[in-house]
């Protein structure tokens, strides 16, 4: 945690540089670094998963939500998750970096406008207080309070985190969902229509686990908001760049 706040504090404190090339720059990043970070296009619209070209024609959702339909209606991610991308997420979500994560704010917020109409309130991701001490801050929150005062709906903050659970970065779906499972409770009625915000949703595992919550309480409508979408592992090469180490991924 105090890792988080010194590195937070001197990026108040010292001149801005753009976190991807390190030229001065007044904030967020430099105009030439922005312009390299790519929106998600051709995505599932359930699930956001990125569709390869062959998959687009005839359907606008993934083989996994043709077959298995998650619990939530839509999903929203603002950017491609590609090498620069992800190495901008490390540097706001373990680095404290939280300027970076307000400028990639900014960009999701102006397309959520219209989405925003038809949701009553925001869920970031609960995070165990385990983790929030470690890192100092939750992240979903972080992102959630940022387009909160730019789309003007209020935060809900009806469920808990009971248990830490493991690290998920290199489970499969399945596993991840095993892994979740009974790590989350509701603690009020829900809102009709709610957004889930997170910073990255990579299975689904949480947001679905999340959204069964949801739908058994009441809610009727259930979107995913998320800065970015990783694509399936397939896919990989077309995102990422390769180095010697392999595919550059998020730590």
């Amino acid at each position: 945690m105090r890792h988080a706040w010194l590195s937070a504090l001197s990026h108040t404190l010292l001149p801005h540089h753009c976190p991807l090339c390190e030229n001065a720059t007044e904030s967020g990043l430099c105009a030439a670094c922005a312009a390299s970070l790519v929106p998600l296009r051709d995505a599932c619209e359930q699930c956001a998963e990125p569709l390869a070209t062959t998959e687009i024609a005839g359907t606008l959702l993934c083989a996994h939500c043709l077959d298995a339909p998650p619990c939530f209606d839509s999903t929203y991610c603002h950017y491609r998750y590609d090498t620069n991308l992800a190495f901008l997420i490390q540097r706001f979500k373990d680095k404290g970096q939280l300027g970076v994560g307000r400028w990639l704010c900014r960009a999701m917020a102006e397309q959520l406008q219209v989405r925003a109409l038809g949701v009553e309130a925001m869920l970031p991701v609960p995070d165990h207080w385990r983790s929030r001490c470690q890192r100092g801050f939750n992240q979903a929150e972080f992102i959630a309070k940022s387009l909160q005062q730019r789309l003007n709906l209020p935060l809900w903050a009806g469920v808990r985190k009971r248990r830490q659970g493991s690290k998920q970065k290199t489970l499969s779906r399945a596993l991840r969902r095993a892994e979740i499972q009974g790590q989350f409770v509701l603690t009020q009625r829900p809102p009709r229509s709610v957004a889930i915000v997170d910073d990255v949703v990579t299975t689904g595992a949480t947001a679905s686990t999340l959204a069964e919550l949801l739908r058994e309480a009441g809610c009727e409508h259930i979107e995913v908001w998320a800065l970015a979408r990783t694509p399936h592992p397939k896919h990989v090469s077309a995102f990422f760049t390769q180095n010697s180490e392999g595919y550059s991924v998020q730590e």
